[in-house]
């Protein structure tokens, strides 16, 4: 092989351009500038701090580590952004590593999803709830409303997490109450300034309705069908 230096620079760096390296078997193998992104992308290796990288799977069945998938895997390739009301979300990196905390971090409350090779593909979500998938081991459920959706998923592509505003300093203020007690009235002191949204979840973490009074900017009153413990996600 020649030396190095003798070969032109290439001044017009493309994704398909290809380097020379080695496998973990010591092969001698050819790489391109994307699928080496990719793979950085996907393991979370080069990140801005507080956002993670996950892979669509349109097929439930194919979903994996660092990957997920939507709508009870009822939507694949080529849904819109919009049309989300849970997501799927696999509970540990492209390599087995897990990353719980993290994820528990940015779906506490609102956070944004946006596609790595094309911003302009992205959304807002709002959780209503989260809990660990009762089918798919390895994920957890999140159910979202989206505002301000432009898009649609892509089989395979990559998708970048990170919180969006909501909980503490400037921006939007949520809160949690958690009823430990059975009871079929809940007296909610949040003080969060506002009359803000209400979802309500059972002591199993499944979505249930009541009736919301809002006794001034900082209490509220939830008034249920039956004797309930659970907790209200307020934002």
């Amino acid at each position: 092989m020649a030396r190095v230096s003798s070969y032109v620079t290439d001044t017009d760096v493309r994704g398909t351009d290809k380097v020379l390296g080695s496998d973990t078997g010591g092969a001698t193998k050819n790489y391109t500038i994307d699928s080496i992104g990719e793979y950085l992308t996907k393991n979370n290796v080069v990140t801005v701090a507080g956002q993670l990288a996950f892979v669509f799977e349109a097929s439930i069945s194919e979903a994996g580590y660092g990957e997920f998938f939507i709508n009870n895997g009822n939507d694949g390739d080529e849904t819109a952004l919009s049309a989300i009301t849970k997501m799927h979300i696999s509970t540990k990196y492209a390599s087995g590593d897990g990353l719980d905390e993290m994820l528990d971090e940015i779906i506490d409350d609102k956070f944004m999803i946006v596609e790595a090779r094309n911003q302009n593909v992205k959304a807002i979500m709002t959780v209503e709830s989260f809990l660990d998938d009762a089918t798919e081991a390895g994920f957890t459920d999140v159910t979202v409303t989206v505002s301000e959706a432009s898009g649609n998923l892509a089989d395979g592509a990559v998708y970048l997490i990170s919180k969006y505003g909501g909980g503490t300093g400037d921006g939007d203020k949520a809160y949690t109450h958690t009823q430990s007690s059975a009871s079929s009235t809940w007296t909610v002191a949040h003080s969060l300034g506002k009359k803000p949204s209400v979802s309500i979840v059972d002591s199993s973490d499944n979505l249930i309705r009541g009736q919301v009074d809002y006794t001034d900017l900082n209490n509220l009153t939830i008034t249920l069908s039956a004797p309930t413990s659970g907790k209200a996600y307020l934002n």
